[in-house]
Protein backbone atom coordinates (compact mmCIF):
# COMPACT_ATOMS: atom_id res chain seq x y z
CA UNK A 1 0.00 0.00 0.00
CA UNK A 2 1.37 3.43 -0.99
CA UNK A 3 0.78 5.66 1.67
CA UNK A 4 1.23 9.83 1.39
CA UNK A 5 4.30 11.71 3.76
CA UNK A 6 4.82 15.21 4.05
CA UNK A 7 8.55 15.66 3.82
CA UNK A 8 10.43 16.83 7.07
CA UNK A 9 11.48 19.89 4.62
CA UNK A 10 7.41 20.64 4.41
CA UNK A 11 6.76 19.56 7.70
CA UNK A 12 8.76 22.47 8.95
CA UNK A 13 7.15 25.18 6.65
CA UNK A 14 3.76 24.24 7.54
CA UNK A 15 4.83 24.22 11.70
CA UNK A 16 6.46 27.79 10.76
CA UNK A 17 3.63 29.25 8.64
CA UNK A 18 1.02 28.24 10.99
CA UNK A 19 2.27 29.20 13.87
CA UNK A 20 0.51 31.96 15.73
CA UNK A 21 3.04 34.48 15.89
CA UNK A 22 3.98 34.20 12.45
CA UNK A 23 0.25 34.39 10.86
CA UNK A 24 -0.17 38.08 10.59
CA UNK A 25 -3.31 39.01 9.44
CA UNK A 26 -3.40 40.46 5.88
CA UNK A 27 -5.54 40.68 2.82
CA UNK A 28 -4.93 37.81 0.71
CA UNK A 29 -7.60 38.52 -2.07
CA UNK A 30 -9.29 35.45 -1.04
CA UNK A 31 -13.00 34.86 -1.54
CA UNK A 32 -13.91 33.93 1.85
CA UNK A 33 -17.44 32.71 1.42
CA UNK A 34 -16.20 30.38 -1.57
CA UNK A 35 -13.30 28.68 -0.13
CA UNK A 36 -15.38 28.13 3.19
CA UNK A 37 -18.15 26.72 1.41
CA UNK A 38 -16.00 24.47 -0.50
CA UNK A 39 -13.89 22.84 2.35
CA UNK A 40 -17.40 22.20 3.82
CA UNK A 41 -18.96 20.56 0.38
CA UNK A 42 -15.59 18.59 -0.03
CA UNK A 43 -16.05 17.46 3.42
CA UNK A 44 -19.13 16.06 2.62
CA UNK A 45 -18.64 14.64 -0.37
CA UNK A 46 -15.52 12.61 1.10
CA UNK A 47 -17.91 11.31 3.89
CA UNK A 48 -20.54 10.60 1.22
CA UNK A 49 -17.93 8.17 -0.39
CA UNK A 50 -16.89 6.45 3.16
CA UNK A 51 -20.26 5.93 3.88
CA UNK A 52 -20.56 4.19 0.69
CA UNK A 53 -17.02 2.39 0.87
CA UNK A 54 -18.72 1.13 4.62
CA UNK A 55 -22.13 0.13 3.53
CA UNK A 56 -20.17 -2.11 0.10
CA UNK A 57 -17.34 -3.77 2.55
CA UNK A 58 -20.36 -5.21 4.74
CA UNK A 59 -22.23 -6.12 1.47
CA UNK A 60 -19.38 -8.07 0.11
CA UNK A 61 -17.97 -9.46 3.19
CA UNK A 62 -21.72 -10.61 3.87
CA UNK A 63 -22.28 -12.29 0.44
CA UNK A 64 -18.64 -14.06 0.85
CA UNK A 65 -19.48 -15.33 4.37
CA UNK A 66 -22.70 -16.84 3.12
CA UNK A 67 -21.14 -18.61 0.88
CA UNK A 68 -22.21 -16.34 -2.41
CA UNK A 69 -20.32 -14.72 -4.90
CA UNK A 70 -23.39 -12.31 -6.57
CA UNK A 71 -23.83 -9.22 -5.43
CA UNK A 72 -25.31 -5.57 -6.50
CA UNK A 73 -23.81 -2.67 -5.49
CA UNK A 74 -24.32 -0.30 -8.53
CA UNK A 75 -26.63 2.12 -7.44
CA UNK A 76 -24.85 3.28 -4.39
CA UNK A 77 -21.73 2.89 -6.44
CA UNK A 78 -22.92 5.45 -8.54
CA UNK A 79 -24.06 7.87 -6.41
CA UNK A 80 -20.52 7.62 -4.71
CA UNK A 81 -18.93 7.95 -7.97
CA UNK A 82 -21.25 11.37 -8.79
CA UNK A 83 -19.87 12.46 -4.90
CA UNK A 84 -16.33 11.82 -6.13
CA UNK A 85 -16.34 13.59 -9.28
CA UNK A 86 -17.75 16.49 -7.63
CA UNK A 87 -14.98 17.08 -5.35
CA UNK A 88 -13.80 18.12 -8.41
CA UNK A 89 -15.39 21.22 -8.23
CA UNK A 90 -14.56 21.68 -4.72
CA UNK A 91 -10.25 21.11 -5.56
CA UNK A 92 -11.21 24.10 -8.22
CA UNK A 93 -12.63 27.02 -6.33
CA UNK A 94 -9.41 26.55 -3.67
CA UNK A 95 -6.87 26.63 -6.45
CA UNK A 96 -8.58 29.32 -8.31
CA UNK A 97 -8.28 31.73 -5.10
CA UNK A 98 -4.97 30.36 -3.95
CA UNK A 99 -3.03 29.29 -7.16
CA UNK A 100 -2.55 33.32 -9.45
CA UNK A 101 -0.91 31.76 -12.02
CA UNK A 102 -3.26 28.33 -11.75
CA UNK A 103 -3.66 28.64 -15.84
CA UNK A 104 0.38 28.24 -16.81
CA UNK A 105 2.56 27.54 -13.86
CA UNK A 106 -0.39 25.68 -11.41
CA UNK A 107 -0.29 26.19 -8.12
CA UNK A 108 3.74 27.40 -7.89
CA UNK A 109 3.55 30.01 -6.69
CA UNK A 110 0.63 30.01 -4.29
CA UNK A 111 -0.64 32.70 -2.10
CA UNK A 112 0.65 31.52 1.10
CA UNK A 113 4.38 30.78 -0.23
CA UNK A 114 4.45 27.32 0.74
CA UNK A 115 4.07 25.08 -2.04
CA UNK A 116 1.76 23.03 -0.28
CA UNK A 117 -1.09 23.11 -2.13
CA UNK A 118 1.24 22.30 -5.06
CA UNK A 119 2.50 19.29 -3.59
CA UNK A 120 -0.77 18.02 -2.72
CA UNK A 121 -1.88 18.29 -6.41
CA UNK A 122 0.76 16.19 -7.42
CA UNK A 123 -0.25 13.40 -4.89
CA UNK A 124 -3.79 13.77 -6.50
CA UNK A 125 -3.46 14.21 -10.04
CA UNK A 126 -0.33 13.98 -11.22
CA UNK A 127 0.50 10.78 -9.34
CA UNK A 128 -3.63 9.32 -10.51
CA UNK A 129 -4.14 8.65 -6.95
CA UNK A 130 -7.53 10.58 -7.59
CA UNK A 131 -8.33 9.03 -11.03
CA UNK A 132 -7.59 5.53 -9.55
CA UNK A 133 -10.16 5.81 -7.10
CA UNK A 134 -12.51 7.59 -9.60
CA UNK A 135 -11.57 4.50 -12.49
CA UNK A 136 -12.78 1.93 -9.29
CA UNK A 137 -15.68 3.50 -8.69
CA UNK A 138 -16.49 3.60 -12.06
CA UNK A 139 -16.13 0.07 -12.61
CA UNK A 140 -18.30 -0.82 -9.67
CA UNK A 141 -20.92 1.47 -10.96
CA UNK A 142 -21.35 0.15 -14.17
CA UNK A 143 -20.65 -3.50 -13.22
CA UNK A 144 -24.34 -5.50 -14.09
CA UNK A 145 -26.39 -7.03 -11.30
CA UNK A 146 -25.01 -10.43 -9.94
CA UNK A 147 -21.41 -9.30 -10.12
CA UNK A 148 -19.11 -10.95 -8.54
CA UNK A 149 -18.10 -10.07 -4.91
CA UNK A 150 -14.54 -11.17 -5.34
CA UNK A 151 -13.93 -8.81 -7.73
CA UNK A 152 -15.98 -5.62 -5.95
CA UNK A 153 -13.72 -6.76 -3.59
CA UNK A 154 -10.47 -5.65 -5.04
CA UNK A 155 -12.14 -2.83 -6.56
CA UNK A 156 -13.10 -1.85 -3.17
CA UNK A 157 -8.89 -2.80 -2.16
CA UNK A 158 -7.81 -0.15 -4.58
CA UNK A 159 -10.02 2.45 -3.28
CA UNK A 160 -8.66 2.55 0.11
CA UNK A 161 -5.57 1.35 0.19
CA UNK A 162 -4.15 2.02 -3.84
CA UNK A 163 -2.49 -0.49 -6.17
CA UNK A 164 0.88 -0.86 -6.50
CA UNK A 165 2.41 2.75 -7.25
CA UNK A 166 -0.94 4.55 -6.92
CA UNK A 167 -2.13 5.60 -3.54
CA UNK A 168 -5.72 5.06 -2.34
CA UNK A 169 -8.33 7.39 -0.57
CA UNK A 170 -6.53 6.31 3.13
CA UNK A 171 -3.23 6.98 3.21
CA UNK A 172 -3.06 9.10 0.06
CA UNK A 173 -6.10 11.19 -1.39
CA UNK A 174 -7.53 11.86 1.98
CA UNK A 175 -4.34 12.93 3.76
CA UNK A 176 -3.46 15.27 0.76
CA UNK A 177 -7.26 16.38 0.44
CA UNK A 178 -6.90 17.13 4.59
CA UNK A 179 -3.66 19.43 3.39
CA UNK A 180 -6.29 21.34 1.21
CA UNK A 181 -8.17 21.92 3.84
CA UNK A 182 -5.90 23.22 6.14
CA UNK A 183 -3.98 25.81 4.33
CA UNK A 184 -7.46 27.37 3.33
CA UNK A 185 -7.79 27.61 7.23
CA UNK A 186 -4.51 28.97 7.48
CA UNK A 187 -5.92 31.49 4.81
CA UNK A 188 -9.05 32.81 6.47
CA UNK A 189 -7.21 32.61 9.54
CA UNK A 190 -4.69 35.63 8.02
CA UNK A 191 -7.48 36.88 5.99
CA UNK A 192 -10.15 37.81 8.65
CA UNK A 193 -9.08 35.90 11.94
CA UNK A 194 -11.94 32.87 10.66
CA UNK A 195 -10.88 30.02 12.51
CA UNK A 196 -14.19 28.20 11.76
CA UNK A 197 -12.16 25.56 9.40
CA UNK A 198 -9.96 24.33 12.60
CA UNK A 199 -11.10 21.26 13.13
CA UNK A 200 -12.39 20.53 9.54
CA UNK A 201 -11.07 17.23 8.08
CA UNK A 202 -11.83 14.82 5.35
CA UNK A 203 -13.65 11.88 6.39
CA UNK A 204 -12.43 8.27 6.13
CA UNK A 205 -14.32 4.76 5.62
CA UNK A 206 -13.99 2.57 9.00
CA UNK A 207 -11.48 0.06 6.75
CA UNK A 208 -8.64 2.90 6.92
CA UNK A 209 -8.70 2.69 10.79
CA UNK A 210 -6.11 5.51 11.64
CA UNK A 211 -4.06 5.15 8.35
CA UNK A 212 -3.37 9.15 6.87
CA UNK A 213 -6.15 10.82 8.38
CA UNK A 214 -5.46 13.36 9.59
CA UNK A 215 -1.99 12.67 11.00
CA UNK A 216 -0.68 14.73 8.10
CA UNK A 217 -2.27 18.34 9.40
CA UNK A 218 -1.68 17.44 13.00
CA UNK A 219 0.80 20.03 12.70
CA UNK A 220 -1.40 22.30 11.81
CA UNK A 221 -4.11 22.55 14.13
CA UNK A 222 -4.62 26.14 14.93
Amino acid sequence: MKTFAISAALASVLISTTHASTLQQRDLGLNAGDIHDAVIKWRDDTEAVSAFLNSAVDIVNQALNNGQDSIDITGIANTALGRENDELNQKKTIELNFCPNLSTTGCNPDKLGNGVIDGANTTLVTNGDFISVVNALQALSSAPAGTSASLAKDQLNIINNGDGNVGGRCGSVLPAIDLYFQQVNIGLIMQNGDRSLSGVHPIPPSACGQTGVPQPSAAVTL
